[in-house]
């Protein structure tokens, strides 16, 4: 059948997708690029907010004006919010004919063919342990030399561990996808080695708390060294860490280590104690402060961004200060701001003293405000400067002739940059995958802007 999957979430679900594209190639499926074209119709979703499965149960109304019309023959729900809602998904979306969670996807296939052959709903919540599949997404089409061509090859995660044991108050994370699984380092690197063969050049290693991992006596630190010394790759990221795990000996290999980049992802969620203590993250706003300041101490150029939370229940005004001053000592690159989102079956959904919507909305729009600052006070110095990016987009040629889209990439440091060539001679040798050189000619809070340098390719 024709198939389409639409991601919602995080780095896992679009990993997730990924490794499901896999399964249904290899059973002879094969993708299209508009969800009106499918016969089969996938869903991956996300239960951390409401506001994201609400977007879900808005568009599964959507696309069952889809299946009534035709082409859709099977729709299906997968990934956490399925895991979340259970039975549930058949009783408020009867039209939906597969719910599949995050720790059953390689039943996929059976789930198709048994659906198509009984004609009923099928339903496969469990966690196998053969939920991390061995085959690698290197065997999709390999980056295309055309250049017209806005493949989506990056970034491309490796996924080497799921679940969590952290049990944060507000978090449903470990009721949907479970405990922390570790894959082993062979078989995490095996696949980083399968993608560089298949001349991919940055990968980035994911997990719910990807610094906990550990497998037999290798730690996420040893992990990483490992991948790192990979023969042909360029770059290593990951994501996303937890400030309790994250080690004197991590800290060591981001500083030691070439290939790995220098950005962390560190979310704090709060600047105080008290709300930290409710939220059970298990760390203070000073040991926080500790950990950043030895990360800019030890590792040159690094950039820290992380996650906020506003409005958690029972927060004061003093509690949020506290967290407006920790912004502004640790001023982190980049953030990603949330107003509290009330979640069923969480300890933080029996607490008291909720937030009125006003205050949180006021809060959140302050916070932003401030990160938004920093963020562009954090950047303008690099106006001027000259920073290696990977592209991760260049535009396609229309039918008339004119490119639509922009060149973009990251610098090693995570920042967003759109690159004007300054010739069509130097765009027609970008592609896909390039390390090349930009001078920045402008900065922004959360994009920069340039041109490339003279010497643009760094690189291959």
């Amino acid at each position: 059948m024709k198939y389409y999957i639409e991601t919602y979430g995080c780095q896992m679900n679009v990993y997730d997708s990924r490794q499901m594209e896999l399964l249904l190639q290899g059973d002879g499926h094969e993708p299209v690029q508009q969800p009106g074209e499918a016969e089969l119709l996938l869903v991956n979703t996300c239960a951390i907010r409401e506001s994201a499965e609400q977007r879900v149960w808005g568009q599964l109304g959507h696309y069952k004006r889809l299946k009534e019309k035709g082409p859709c023959r099977i729709l299906g729900l997968c990934g956490c919010m399925a895991q979340n809602h259970a039975e549930g998904i058949l009783r408020r979306a009867p039209h939906v004919d597969l719910v599949l969670g995050p720790g059953a996807l390689h039943m996929l296939p059976q789930l198709i063919r048994r659906q198509l052959a009984q004609g009923s709903p099928q339903m496969d919540l469990a966690f196998y342990e053969e939920d991390f599949l061995d085959s690698s997404i290197a065997r999709q089409a390999r980056p295309s030399a055309r250049r017209d061509s806005v493949d989506p090859v990056y970034p491309v995660y490796v996924a080497v561990m799921r679940g969590c044991d952290y049990h944060c108050t507000y978090c449903v994370v470990p009721r949907v996808r479970g405990g922390e699984v570790c894959r082993p380092p062979e078989r995490i690197c095996d696949e980083v080695r399968t993608l560089v063969g298949a001349g991919y050049r940055e990968v980035t290693l994911v997990g719910q708390t990807v610094n906990s991992y550990r497998s037999d006596s290798v730690d996420f630190a040893q992990l990483l060294r490992s991948v790192a010394r990979i023969p042909g790759l360029d770059r290593v990221r990951f994501a996303t860490s937890h400030p309790r795990s994250f080690s004197s000996e991590l800290i060591d290999a981001l500083a030691e280590e070439e290939k790995l980049c220098e950005h962390v992802h560190l979310p704090v969620q709060s600047g105080s104690d008290r709300i930290l203590r409710r939220m059970a993250r298990r760390y203070t706003a000073g040991e926080y402060r500790r950990l950043c300041a030895e990360l800019r101490r030890r590792v040159e150029g690094v950039s820290i961004t992380t996650d906020l939370i506003f409005g958690f229940p029972g927060e004061t005004e003093e509690d949020f200060q506290q967290t407006l001053d920790l912004m502004r000592e640790v001023r982190w690159e980049g953030g990603f701001l949330f107003k509290y989102s009330p979640r069923p079956q969480v300890a933080a959904d029996r607490l008291p003293d909720p937030v009125p919507k006003e205050v949180v909305s006021r809060r959140f729009q302050q916070a932003l405000d401030l990160q938004m600052q920093i963020a562009a006070e954090a950047n303008r110095p690099l106006e001027g400067t000259t920073v290696e990016i990977l592209l991760e987009e260049i535009p396609k040629r229309t039918d008339s002739g004119l490119l639509h889209g922009s060149y973009k990439g990251r610098t090693r440091a995570n920042k967003m940059v759109v690159v004007h060539p300054e010739d069509d001679d130097g765009a027609s040798r970008l592609r896909v995958g390039d390390l090349i050189a930009v001078r920045i000619t402008e900065a922004r809070a959360y994009t920069l802007y340039g041109q490339m340098a003279e010497k643009a390719a760094v690189a291959g």
